[in-house]
C-alpha cells in the first residue's frame, strides 16, 4: 500500500524550515510560514551550497502547501456532497416527523387519519405565524432606519443652522 504522506518521509531535515522560520519571525499569526519573506532573507544572508539547500527546502514546502490545498479542496467537495446526501434525507417535513413521534410514543395503536391531519394543520399555521413575524420585523427594521435618517438630517440642518449663526455675527462683528 502506498503512504499518503509519502513526501514529507523523504525530508532528510524536517522541521529545519520552521526553526529558521522561527529565529527570523517568519510565522504568520495561523501559525503558517511566510516563505517570501524566508526567500528574501535567505537570499540575503546565505551564499553557496548552503543558499542552493535553503531554496530547495523553501521551494518543496511550497509545492507541499499547494497538494495539500489540492487534497482539501477535494475532500471539501467530497464533504458538501455527503451532506447534501444527508440532508435531503433528514429533510422531511415536519408534519412526517412529528407522525413518527406520535407512531414511536404509541406503538400499537395506528395513527388514525384525524391526528396527522390535525399534525399537518399545526405545521401549517407554525410556518404562517414565522412568516408573519419575519415580515413584522423587516417593517420594524424599515421604521427604525427611517427615524435615524431622520435624526441625521435634524443634526445636519441644526449644524448648518449654527454655522450660519457664527458666520452672520462674524460679519456683523467685521462692521462695527
Amino acid at each position: 500500500m502506498s503512504d499518503k504522506k509519502w513526501i514529507q518521509k523523504a525530508i532528510k531535515r524536517p522541521g529545519a524550515l520552521r526553526r529558521l522560520a522561527k529565529r527570523i519571525r517568519a510565522i504568520n499569526r495561523d501559525g503558517t510560514i511566510n516563505l517570501d519573506k524566508l526567500e528574501k532573507y535567505v537570499k540575503k544572508h546565505y551564499t553557496g551550497k548552503r543558499r542552493t539547500l535553503w531554496l530547495r527546502r523553501i521551494n518543496l514546502a511550497r509545492t507541499l502547501k499547494k497538494l495539500s490545498r489540492k487534497r482539501k479542496s477535494k475532500r471539501a467537495k467530497v464533504k458538501v456532497k455527503r451532506a447534501r446526501r444527508v440532508k435531503a434525507r433528514r429533510v422531511k417535513s415536519k408534519a412526517k416527523r412529528r407522525i413518527a413521534r406520535i407512531k414511536r410514543s404509541k406503538p400499537r395503536r395506528k395513527v388514525s387519519k384525524r391526528k396527522t391531519r390535525k399534525v399537518k394543520r399545526k405545521v401549517k399555521k407554525a410556518k404562517k405565524t414565522k412568516a408573519k413575524r419575519k415580515v413584522k420585523r423587516s417593517k420594524s427594521k424599515a421604521r427604525k432606519r427611517k427615524k435615524a435618517k431622520s435624526k441625521r438630517k435634524a443634526r445636519r440642518s441644526r449644524s448648518k443652522a449654527k454655522k450660519k449663526k457664527v458666520k452672520r455675527s462674524k460679519s456683523r462683528k467685521r462692521k462695527k
